[in-house]
């Protein structure tokens, strides 16, 4: 009947399921890029006939390829972050030493925030606590043992403020 009427609901009722080369959703000059359904409800976006984002029915969210976060804060809500990458940048492409100042890893605690700093007055990588070294492991400079859990192996050293018990016993 030429004069029936479709509503978008009668057209979004049962759109067909689509596949990734010819997603259900699409577009009329760009027929391999769109939205289809992959499996029992879930989603996948897809450009130039391949899945480019998937949404499980779990919920499980994946992006095969490069992923690029553009703002000012990232937020990541998550108890388990994994990184196969050997590297991790930080505070890329801000500049010379001066510019990172301050940048490094902060665990916030509400005994208060544990640091591992990046500080340009001292040229230097900073701990807001303490290092503690696993047994058998060792402190080296320039590829030099200098200290371990019982021995100062270094050639030299300075000491300043010394206060030496006397335990002897005058009889």
């Amino acid at each position: 009947d030429q004069n029936k009427k479709v509503t978008y609901e009668d057209l979004l009722t049962n759109i067909p399921d689509g596949a990734v080369a010819t997603p259900s959703i699409s577009f009329q000059t760009d027929p391999d890029t769109g939205i289809a359904r992959n499996g029992a409800n879930g989603l996948q976006l897809v450009t130039g006939g391949a899945a480019r984002l998937t949404i499980s029915s779990a919920g499980v969210v994946t992006i095969p390829g490069d992923l690029t976060v553009s703002g000012t804060t990232t937020t990541i809500d998550s108890t388990t972050l994994t990184d196969k990458d050997k590297n991790i940048e930080i505070a890329k492409g801000n500049g010379n030493d001066a510019a990172v100042d301050g940048a490094g890893i902060t665990i916030d605690s509400t005994e208060g925030d544990k640091t591992w700093n990046w500080v340009d007055s001292t040229d230097a990588w900073t701990s807001s606590e303490h290092i503690d070294l696993a047994s058998g492991k060792v402190l080296k400079v320039a590829g030099t043992q200098v200290l371990s859990a019982t021995n100062f192996t270094g050639t030299s050293a300075v000491a300043t403020a010394i206060t030496v018990a006397d335990e002897s016993s005058d009889t």
